[in-house]
C-alpha cells in the first residue's frame, strides 16, 4: 500500500519480509504473526474454529509486562487471545467505525501498544488476487488509513 511504503521511506515504518505457510488463511495466519509460533506447533488450522490460542501472544506479553494493551478489531482476536487486551473494541460484521473506535481508546485509555484491525483489508485480498481492478478499494482503505495515522499525529502519540 503508498501509505505504508511512504512511512517507510520517512523512517516511520519498517519492512520485513515473512515467510507465508499453509493454511494461508486468516485466523491460523493471526496466530503465527502474534505468538510467533507455526501451525504444527500452535494447532490453528482454520478459520471457524473459536478455539483460543495456547502460546503466548505479544500483546499477553506486554500486558504481562505492565503496558497497556488495547483492540480496535475483528472479533476473532478475542478468540484467539481472550485475555491479552487491557481495553478492546471489536466487530462481528461492519468495521465502518474500527478506526473511530481505536481514536476513541487512545484518547480515553492512551495503551501502549493497539492492535487496529479491518478485516475489510482481509476480504478483499480473499476475494481478488492481487493487481484486480477491483482492489481499488485497497487504494480507499489506504486513504482512510493515512486520515487514521493523521489523526494519531495530532493527538502526538507517535514521535
Amino acid at each position: 500500500m503508498p501509505f505504508l511504503l511512504n512511512m517507510i521511506d520517512y523512517k516511520n515504518g519498517i519492512l520485513y519480509n515473512s515467510k507465508a505457510f499453509p493454511p494461508t488463511l486468516s485466523r491460523p495466519g493471526y496466530e503465527r504473526i502474534f505468538t510467533g509460533s507455526p501451525t504444527n506447533i500452535n494447532g490453528i488450522t482454520r478459520n471457524f474454529h473459536p478455539v483460543p490460542s495456547l502460546i503466548p501472544d505479544i500483546f499477553l506479553l506486554a500486558k504481562r509486562s505492565g503496558y497497556k494493551t488495547a483492540l480496535s478489531g475483528y472479533y476473532w482476536f478475542i478468540e484467539l487471545f481472550p485475555y491479552s487486551f487491557n481495553y478492546r473494541y471489536t466487530y462481528f460484521n461492519n468495521d465502518s467505525k474500527v478506526f473511530s473506535n481505536a481514536i476513541n481508546i487512545i484518547d480515553k485509555y492512551n495503551p501502549d501498544i493497539l492492535l487496529v484491525h479491518p478485516m475489510e483489508v482481509d476480504k478483499a485480498g480473499h476475494r481478488h488476487v492481487p493487481y484486480h481492478q477491483n482492489t481499488k478499494n485497497l487504494a480507499k482503505m489506504s486513504i482512510i488509513i493515512l486520515n487514521f495515522y493523521g489523526n494519531i499525529l495530532k493527538i502526538k502519540i507517535i514521535h
